[in-house]
């Protein structure tokens, strides 16, 4: 386990010196005191539907893990994996939902992945779904080839890979999409879609994660980013709960968020 200084500072001592430290520059805020504490390393983010028996994975890479299998994507032709050098961007869409979205660039072309889970009716007796779409913008002035392939790691897999292609205008974007079912048919992984498809699926999930944690007590804080933390804990929560045999069980830490 890694402790920064600052934190093995607070754990040496018998009162809270970092809180006094901040408390004596004035007001707190959300900054002053998360910058004694460093982000998590390589987030994981659960993506599934409320009580669901069953949650994908979302990496800290983009990468999408289903139990002991890891579903990775690749960029480019030739294929390089997405997120290889470490330097891209990662958060929730609107802030809090659990829908995370990865950035990354490469080779001129950025890209941002938005994944999120599905059940038909968003019943946790329906099958799961992982709804994917890549958005690739083109930074540069002249038009650029943008190819996305989906690949299951280790790569000992036979057969084709699935993927998308598209031509990417200069200065603009064109969107990739894929779905991936939790029991996945390994002869083909993944299936691609199109931009109505996804685009559908999207809203109603979005609505539906809104309609439910807007509901009951509500946390407001001067805040933003605790006011979006409650809430993104708050779904997390849903996922830790699972409907088996038509009983509700807590299935703690699914994916450690």
């Amino acid at each position: 386990m890694r402790v920064s200084p600052e934190g093995r500072r607070a754990l040496n001592s018998q009162t809270d010196v970092l809180g006094q430290e901040v408390l004596t520059e004035g007001e707190p805020s959300f900054e002053k005191v998360a910058c004694y504490f460093p982000p998590m390393f390589r987030t994981r983010v659960p993506i599934s539907v409320k009580d669901h028996p069953d949650e994908f994975i979302v990496g800290f890479d983009g990468s999408i893990l289903i139990k002991e299998e890891e579903i990775d994507f690749r960029v480019g032709d030739p294929p390089n994996p997405y997120g290889v050098d470490g330097d891209f961007q990662r958060s929730l869409l609107d802030g809090y939902l659990p829908i995370p979205q990865v950035r990354w660039t490469f080779d001129g072309l950025s890209y941002e992945e938005t994944a999120f889970g599905y059940s038909k009716g968003f019943s946790p007796d329906e099958p799961l779904e992982a709804y994917v779409r890549f958005r690739v913008t083109n930074l540069s002035s002249v038009p650029r080839n943008a190819r996305v392939t989906v690949y299951l790691a280790p790569s000992s897999r036979p057969g084709v890979n699935p993927s998308q292609s598209a031509v990417v205008e200069a200065h603009g974007h064109a969107d990739l999409y894929f779905r991936i079912p939790y029991k996945v048919d390994w002869a083909k992984l993944a299936e691609t879609i199109d931009a109505p498809t996804y685009e559908s699926r999207l809203a109603e999930t979005r609505a539906y994660w809104h309609s439910y944690l807007d509901e009951g007590t509500q946390i407001e804080t001067p805040e933003p980013f605790i006011n979006n933390a409650w809430r993104a804990w708050e779904a997390y929560n849903t996922m830790n709960v699972d409907k088996v045999n038509g009983r509700y069980e807590i299935h703690d830490g699914s994916g450690f968020y």
